[in-house]
């Protein structure tokens, strides 16, 4: 059973931010001393002090403990960049799966990487392919909830405040959807070619007068008191009121 990756798999890094495929080294004795992970971009490794991310239940807490309080016993070396991220995925796992990683006992990765899901070892061997993804399917097809569960999710979600995103983490996020990393990148629209006959053109018509007669729409106006002007809109506040040209200001 392989324990590293050959020598010539590790790169110095240069100073370009790229995808890559990373080596972490743990000289601790809580933990197997390898992981092999991918990351979007060379930085995270370099100047972030990036290790990895261990959800493993069994060294999931360990691992963090650790990175928390004895972070000088974690070295990482980057061994590939990439062009993109999927590439990095890519790689990622061709070594993985070359040092079988997931049933490795020198590894604390215990599943094997994979762009969409992970494919794990001894302990979730199954994969879900098309033909259990179709029994999932059919199985909550039709499925109507009771007012019992209704009330118990609804129950669940009050109080709940949706925490804003960081800047940085704004930053991170756009960073993952750039370029190639979007997998809308290079594709034309969904409805572009699209032609859209006079039938249904009508009946998207009728449609949107049949929603103005339920749902009128309500136009507040508003009226200067300087110049008696009315009219609605942001207009009315930019050029009237306190910067109308007949206020008086002393």
């Amino acid at each position: 059973m392989p324990l590293l990756p050959s020598l010539n798999l590790v790169r110095r890094f240069s100073l370009s931010i790229y995808p890559c495929v990373y080596l972490t080294i743990y000289q601790g004795n809580k933990m197997p001393p390898f992981y092999i992970g991918s990351s979007s971009n060379t930085e995270n490794i370099t100047e972030r002090g990036y290790r990895g991310s261990v959800d493993s239940k069994l060294y999931k807490n360990v691992w963090k403990q650790e990175l928390r309080e004895h972070p000088e016993l974690f070295k990482t070396i980057i061994i590939s960049t990439h062009e993109n991220f999927p590439s990095a995925v890519a790689r990622e796992e061709e070594l993985q799966r070359k040092l079988d990683v997931a049933n490795n006992p020198l590894y604390v990765n215990m599943s094997i990487a994979n762009y969409k899901f992970g494919l794990s070892g001894n302990t979730h061997h199954m994969v879900c392919n098309t033909e259990i993804r179709e029994k999932v399917r059919l199985q909550v097809k039709g499925r109507k909830w009771t007012e019992e569960s209704r009330k118990r999710q609804s129950d669940n979600k009050k109080g709940k405040t949706h925490v804003p995103h960081s800047e940085e983490t704004k930053r991170k996020l756009s960073e993952k959807k750039l370029g190639a990393l979007n997998p809308r990148y290079g594709k034309p629209g969904p409805r572009l070619g699209v032609k859209v006959t006079k039938e249904t053109r009508q009946k998207q018509r009728e449609s949107a007068i049949l929603r103005c007669k339920n749902k009128p729409l309500v136009i507040e106006t508003k009226t200067c008191p300087h110049c008696g002007k009315i009219g609605t809109g942001l207009s009315m506040i930019r050029w009237h009121f306190d910067n109308c040209s007949r206020s008086i200001s002393f």
